[in-house]
């Protein structure tokens, strides 16, 4: 995938078409150290932990969708001793800074993406966190994550929803530092999960600081 970059020089814009893949390479090394993780990505994290260490069902397989660094799916590991994780991220930075410092037995990582993924097993649980925005079929991504559950099992999705002229402008200051990106709003989101043939479940807002844009978790089950 690639997107497009808008740069101002000497009052003309540049637009530079640059991989995904790179921009996120990019952020790799800083993705720690960035503001988002303890406005946004931190408070995320807590959410679906503490949502799937209350929920009860069979978490014995999980693919995390976009996994970073790994924070998420290494936190989880030490929380559910007998889960097996797969992790993925399309970029290979990310990837590697995931299998150098947050390594556990538990958990494999791959470079790749929701599109080109397979597996022979299916999941109990998968969770996307910040990354739908950022998947131009959407319809069709949604198709494919409800291939990869087990019947009874759970999507756990995150994302920033424009429900507002607010989020709308935030959103757009974000879009200056990521590859291209739809934030849907909550009820569209909904919509396209039940077309996909998802069953809403739990719905719920992240702890959030203030002037943070609205940020739900939408649970969606394959029943």
């Amino acid at each position: 995938m690639l997107g497009k970059h808008r740069f101002f020089y000497k009052a003309y814009y540049l637009e530079i078409v640059v991989p995904n893949n790179l921009i996120w390479d990019f952020w790799a090394n800083y993705y720690d150290r960035l503001w988002a993780q303890h406005f946004v990505l931190k408070p995320t994290r807590k959410l679906v932990c503490d949502h799937i260490m209350n929920t009860n069902c069979k978490m014995s397989q999980l693919l995390d969708l976009g996994c970073g660094i790994g924070q998420f799916v290494f936190e989880i590991s030490n929380k559910i001793s007998d889960i097996s994780i797969i992790a993925i991220d399309p970029s290979n930075k990310m990837i590697m800074r995931a299998e150098r410092e947050y390594v556990s037995e538990r958990i494999n990582y791959f470079c790749g993406d929701i599109e080109s993924f397979s597996w022979p097993k299916n999941f109990d649980v998968i969770t996307c966190m910040h990354v739908f925005p950022y998947i131009p079929q959407k319809d069709e991504a949604l198709r494919k994550i409800y291939s990869l559950l087990k019947f009874g099992g759970r999507l756990l999705l995150v994302q920033p929803n424009t429900q507002n002229l607010y989020d709308k402008l935030w959103f757009s200051i974000v879009k200056l530092t990521t590859p291209p990106s739809e934030y849907l709003s909550l009820n569209i989101l909904k919509e396209k999960l039940i077309e996909a043939g998802f069953v809403i479940g739990k719905v719920q807002q992240i702890e959030k600081n203030f002037l943070i844009p609205n940020i739900n978790m939408v649970e969606a089950l394959k029943i």
